[in-house]
């Protein structure tokens, strides 16, 4: 941060943002959700059996079609 007076402002250098996380990476593995999924178990049972939420549920099944 640089104070002139009154008013600052914020200066970053383009490594201190953060970016997200790195493509390709997944909290849980999306083949096993469609495997659930084909086993007959709903979105909700499915995220609970890989501890994610719900949404990545569908995201992953989404990606498989």
């Amino acid at each position: 941060m640089r104070f002139t007076g009154t008013i600052f402002r914020l200066e970053y250098s383009g490594s201190c943002l953060y970016t997200g996380r790195r493509q390709g990476t997944t909290k849980a593995a999306p083949a096993r959700a469609r495997t659930l999924r084909k086993q007959g178990l709903a979105a909700h049972e499915i995220a609970q059996a890989l501890g994610v939420k719900e949404r990545t549920v569908y995201n992953y099944l989404k990606v498989g079609k």
